[in-house]
């Protein structure tokens, strides 16, 4: 069935859920994307054999987490002097008040661990974590997610270079990291100065 799901956030300071709030977001919690093309290739030995069709319709995808982050922002800005990186991922209300922001991070999402949705699923899992998170974390993130997001808009990335890249600041020890960037600049700046 290919039904979009969408999961309500509620968070407030009492305990009397959903009448008042002060902070509410929407998400969705599936996705469509295309299967996978199996890696079949065509014998040129024998030409009765056909290449096996491919649908190339979107499936409704399962996104097995939700991890949940507040942004950590200071205590309140002066008007009109929040800074413009922070003040696009914020939603102000009719009196030009930011509303406390609300943020499904899928930053760490992989697209392989998607969840194809069909007939023979009989139930999904949904691991949910919530932290909050500091404000130069959550520029950074965000602003990568929404270059990506770019990125599809215009064909230029696809998910399988994304996701490469998230293994690997998963995956590597951050002092490998650190000493690549620092060797790799070093070289830029030796390189440059020998063709001087």
């Amino acid at each position: 069935n290919n039904q979009t799901i969408y999961l309500h956030l509620f968070a407030t300071a009492n305990e009397t859920c959903c009448s008042t709030y002060d902070m509410h977001s929407v998400h969705e919690l599936t996705t469509y994307k295309q299967l996978p093309r199996g890696k079949k290739g065509r014998s040129l030995l024998d030409e009765a054999a056909e290449e096996a069709e491919y649908d190339d319709r979107p499936v409704i995808h399962w996104k097995p987490s939700l991890d949940v982050r507040i942004p950590m922002l200071p205590p309140q800005f002066p008007r009109g002097g929040i800074p413009d990186p922070i003040s696009r991922l914020l939603t102000f209300d009719n009196s030009g008040d930011y509303l406390p922001p609300l943020h499904k991070d899928e930053f760490w999402l992989l697209h392989k661990l998607l969840v194809p949705v069909n007939d023979t699923v009989e139930a999904l899992n949904l691991t949910c974590s919530f932290e909050i998170d500091g404000t130069i974390k959550w520029q950074l993130k965000s602003s990568m997610e929404q270059s990506w997001r770019q990125q599809a808009k215009l064909g230029m990335g696809s998910d399988g270079e994304n996701d490469m890249l998230r293994e690997m600041l998963l995956e590597t020890q951050p002092w490998v990291l650190v000493v690549t960037f620092i060797v790799s600049i070093l070289h830029t700046v030796f390189e440059f100065l020998a063709f001087r």
